[in-house]
């Protein structure tokens, strides 16, 4: 799926409203930006599925081996450094708590063990966790683990000749409105009797990945919108997003539902708005500095809520701290995403990445052949892990580039050269 300013955009505007939440305690509904990454992932992930089933089929494991790649090193450094760090400032018996903390974060079941320790997320005490916001990230990958797997099984009853077309999105919308209304329901039944279960729980926010998953599906619906109504389309639902970031009084109960609506319906329109919106239109969201700190909100994330907790064991009360809390926590942020997340995410030798190439045998190249060009060919290598046919710009040594040149249009092997037979 290819890069869309305006997500960054959104991106941005959610971790900040969650960052100035927990660091200045304004916007008072600032923790609400979970929510708007939750619609952002349904939309962005049900959209590489779709494009997978349309180029050919979904593959599990490359799409699990992605998801490493974007968010596990990262998270790995932040939880090691976060027990570290409490090990060394705390005493023994909140440092060991810690560490569990860190352990059920990177098994992704950090909600499972927060709400079993009946941990309110708006009234923490003076021992919060550290490692309390990666309750998000375990909820994220708890619905992708699901997710995929039901699509794929669906469209085993499709027939083969439609799985490429409509019918494929049309699964995955009947599944979207199936899991949005049934897990829309169960947050209005948990969220007033059991409201510390109800915010931690992935069967209460599914719903909104189904959001975005159903707005995935529709996309070739809304490429039909003209311009100037997907732009105001857009901008209402940033207004939307932030009046719901301003508004929501986080002591109101209720939270996933009803009130998570709010932002997250908001979420959908700007969306849906940005699909036919032109750049021009959406500057507020399509700006480099936008883009800048959209790109690295998952490591701003991350780091935000173990450096405000650290800073509040160890920093006097002063005017000086929220200043400096910030400068910290956007020091460390673009560090993690300039020299952990995004060097590792691409990096050949990770997981499920291209390892080294090989040339193709010589009695197997016709298959990977060339089109006829006129411009020099690329020296054929397959990738030693996918094995799939790769090329490498440059002319193929031992010859000229004219010489190249007429291979390539005669796209057939070059002729061996006889020895010219001796008169005497």
């Amino acid at each position: 799926m290819p890069l869309r300013r305006d997500i960054q955009g959104l991106r941005a505007l959610a971790v900040l409203a969650v960052i100035g939440a927990h660091a200045a305690g304004w916007p008072r509904g600032g923790f609400a930006g979970v929510d708007v990454f939750f619609v952002i992932s349904g939309f962005v992930i049900t959209g590489m599925l779709r494009e997978q089933q349309e180029a050919g089929r979904i593959r599990l494991s490359r799409f699990y081996a992605r998801r490493a790649r974007r968010l596990l090193p990262a998270a790995l450094v932040t939880v090691g450094a976060a027990v570290g760090a409490a090990f060394a400032l705390f005493g023994r018996a909140r440092a060991e708590q810690v560490m569990w903390d860190g352990v059920s974060a990177l098994l992704l079941v950090s909600n499972w063990r927060f709400t079993q320790q009946g941990t309110d997320y708006f009234h923490a005490g003076d021992a919060v966790s550290p490692l309390q916001n990666f309750w998000s990230l375990s909820v994220e990958e708890q619905f992708y683990l699901v997710w995929p797997g039901l699509l794929i099984v669906s469209l085993l009853f499709v027939p083969a000749v439609a799985r490429r077309g409509r019918a494929a999105a049309a699964v995955a919308a009947g599944w979207a409105v199936v899991v949005i209304a049934a897990s829309f329901g169960w947050a209005l039944l948990q969220g007033s009797s059991a409201p510390t279960a109800a915010y931690f729980s992935t069967a209460t926010r599914a719903w909104e990945f189904a959001l975005g998953a159903l707005l995935a599906a529709g996309v070739p619906l809304l490429r039909r919108l003209p311009a100037a109504l997907g732009a105001l389309l857009a901008w209402i639902g940033v207004a939307g997003v932030v009046a719901a970031l301003v508004l929501i009084d986080p002591a109101a109960v209720g939270f996933p539902g009803p009130w998570a609506a709010a932002p997250t319906l908001a979420t959908a329109l700007a969306l849906a708005g940005g699909v036919t919106a032109p750049p021009r239109a959406l500057f507020l969201r399509t700006n480099p500095v936008a883009v800048v700190v959209g790109n690295a909100s998952y490591s701003l994330y991350l780091w935000h809520f173990p450096v405000v907790v650290f800073a509040a064991a160890l920093l006097p009360a002063s005017p000086w701290s929220l200043p400096l809390i910030l400068a910290i926590i956007a020091v460390v942020g673009f560090a993690s995403y300039a020299i952990i997340e995004q060097p590792l995410r691409y990096a050949p030798s990770w997981v499920g990445g291209c390892r080294r190439l090989r040339p193709i045998p010589r009695s197997r190249r016709s298959r990977h052949r060339m089109p006829r060009s006129p411009h020099p060919p690329r020296s054929r290598l397959r990738c030693r892990s996918c094995g799939r046919p790769r090329s490498r710009r440059g002319v193929p040594r031992g010859g000229s580039r004219a010489r190249a040149t007429s291979r390539a249009v005669r796209g057939r092997r070059p002729r061996v050269r006889r020895r010219s037979r001796s008169r005497w």
